[in-house]
């Protein structure tokens, strides 16, 4: 009767784990289970593999080779490397706005910042007009930025004989106007038009190109100086052309200081005067009498001249001039 018992509990023993029953785990609660590294279907244990691997997945669910240092990203190759930059970061790259790309190691293409504004700490900002104090030439006046940096003061124009240069008004450069006067005086301009005066100021961009060098800039005093002059005679002549009667007396009367401002060289006024003042400080002639001279009756100013009824040693006076 005992051995009858013990074979009847061995075969339900045995059933139990060959019919899907509950196993003796199951009813006691003693097993585990399965660690994230198993892989359940076939009951193995997964290996992770990090040869060479500074950084990311090493294969297996859950499990990392290891993380890079700050400032560091994991790249394709899991190898730990610097960012270029920090992903999303705005810069000025050249003067144009450019943005970090999302791994931190590229620059987006640069772009140009709207009209009015500039790149600055990474952002398109208005662009003042200019900076606190700034002086800079326009022509031959020198222009002074406010001291709110709001906008460029009313222009100061350079005296005669100076022009502008880096925002302050100098000597013209020796000969630079003589050199241009001359340019143009051997130059005709037969319309009314500034041609020739363009071809001698070099008003025009100067052309460059390889071993090419760059014509020096006409200074702007003298550029409106000599601009002035030519159109002083071509107001008075109709034209711009040496050597004509209407050019010389153009010359030496009513452009006379334009011309000597320019050369240094006073012009005297001696047209059709025998005596008197020159405008230079001497005179253009002086009266005498010769021995068989007969007295003038009458004479226009800066004429020599003696009164009808002088005798004839009476001294010549030049007419409207003091002795």
């Amino acid at each position: 009767m005992r051995a009858l018992v013990v074979i009847l509990l061995l075969a339900s023993s045995s059933g139990c784990g060959s019919d899907g029953g509950p196993t003796m785990g199951d009813l006691t609660g003693s097993h585990d289970a399965a660690p994230d590294w198993v892989d359940a279907a076939h009951d193995e244990a997964c290996v992770p593999d990090c040869q060479g691997r500074e950084c990311g997945d090493g294969g297996c669910p859950g499990h990392s080779c290891g993380a890079c240092a700050d400032g560091m990203t994991c790249t394709q190759d899991f190898l730990c490397v610097m960012l270029l930059c920090n992903p999303g970061e705005r810069s000025c790259i050249d003067g144009k706005l450019a943005e970090c790309s999302a791994d931190g190691m590229a620059w987006s293409t640069p772009i140009e910042c709207p009209e009015g504004t500039h790149c600055e700490a990474g952002a398109c900002v208005k662009t003042p007009p200019c900076q606190a104090g700034e002086i800079r030439c326009e022509g031959n006046a020198v222009l002074t930025c406010t001291a709110d940096g709001t906008a460029w003061d009313t222009a100061v124009p350079c005296d005669p004989e100076l022009t502008c240069l880096d925002g302050t008004c100098v000597p013209w450069p020796d000969g630079a106007c003589v050199a241009a006067l001359e340019c143009l005086e051997a130059s005709a301009c037969p319309a009314k038009d500034a041609s020739c005066l363009e071809n001698c100021l070099g008003t025009g961009e100067p052309e460059e190109g390889p071993g090419d060098s760059e014509e020096p800039v006409m200074p702007a005093g003298v550029v409106d100086w000599v601009t002035e002059i030519f159109w002083c005679v071509v107001q008075t002549c109709n034209a711009w052309l040496p050597g004509s009667q209407c050019h010389d007396q153009a010359r030496s009367v009513d452009c006379r200081e334009l011309f000597q401002v320019c050369t240094g060289v006073c012009l005297p006024l001696c047209a059709d005067k025998q005596c008197g003042p020159d405008g230079c400080g001497s005179e253009c002639g002086t009266c005498r009498r010769e021995p068989s001279a007969t007295p003038m009756p009458s004479a226009s100013a800066s004429r020599c001249a003696t009164a009808s009824n002088a005798a004839p040693t009476a001294a010549v006076r030049c007419a409207g001039s003091a002795l």
